[in-house]
């Protein structure tokens, strides 16, 4: 079991350490110029899957029509209520919808309230129009265990349902305990979330908005959203405006 329980500002100490460059070994398999610090950064202030991230994507994983990862040119900067943020455009890639769709991040811009900031903007702004991650979520997942090596997240109970053949009617789902697990990529959407709510303090229509969660997952039903529509990313921008210690 990890020594640690990960938190935002242990996170963020962890990533602001983790090298410019390395080399991402596996046996006999090795990537070389790997950007951790700037790759990890990315997931933790979008909030984004491994896989809306990189843009090497295994055959059989690949739908038609959509490209992988972010790029260069899905970053840019604009002003808000006095100050500028850097406004991200990222892929939403879910497993139960064969088609994707997009969703845009806000994060300030001055390392004063997002130190963080600096890193992210250089990557992009290096790539231009290609794309920022040309690596497989393979070796980004191993890069952020070797990042968060020594520290895990809790996973709160919830109900796990076996899946199904077709025409055969859902099983009741099978209680699963709190636990704790290892740092991995993907704790990196829990730790930005649990952020926003205590860090920040956006409200759960924010960080739908942040997240685009829809509202079914939110507990909302869905025709309230005919009259309590989700704005863009001025509806939390200005609460990012807080200094981390």
């Amino acid at each position: 079991m990890s020594e640690f329980l990960a938190t935002p500002e242990l996170v963020r100490r962890r990533i602001a350490e983790a090298p410019e460059s390395e080399t991402i070994t596996l046996g006999d398999w090795k990537v070389k110029n790997f950007p951790t610090r700037a790759a990890l950064a990315t997931a933790l202030l979008t909030g984004c899957r491994a896989k809306e991230i990189v843009s090497i994507v295994a055959p059989d994983e690949q739908r038609e029509g959509i490209i992988y990862g972010v790029r260069g040119t899905d970053l840019k900067v604009e002003p808000y209520e006095g100050n500028k943020y850097l406004i991200i455009k990222v892929t939403v890639l879910k497993k139960r919808l064969m088609m994707a769709s997009s969703r845009v991040v806000a994060v300030p811009r001055s390392s004063k309230y997002e130190p963080l900031a600096p890193t992210v903007e250089k990557a992009f702004k290096d790539k231009k129009d290609g794309p920022v991650f040309d690596y497989t979520r393979q070796t980004l997942s191993i890069a952020a265990r070797q990042a968060f090596s020594g520290l895990s997240y809790y996973i709160h109970p919830y109900l796990h349902f076996p899946p199904k053949a077709e025409g055969e009617e859902k099983k009741p789902g099978r209680e699963v305990r709190g636990h704790p697990r290892p740092m991995a990529i993907h704790a990196l959407r829990h730790i930005r979330e649990q952020e926003l709510e205590d860090h920040y303090h956006l409200e759960d229509r924010q960080i739908q908005t942040f997240f685009k969660w829809s509202n079914t997952y939110m507990g909302v039903p869905e025709t309230m959203g005919r009259y309590r529509a989700i704005r863009d990313w001025h509806m939390y921008a200005q609460k990012l405006l807080k200094k981390h210690s």
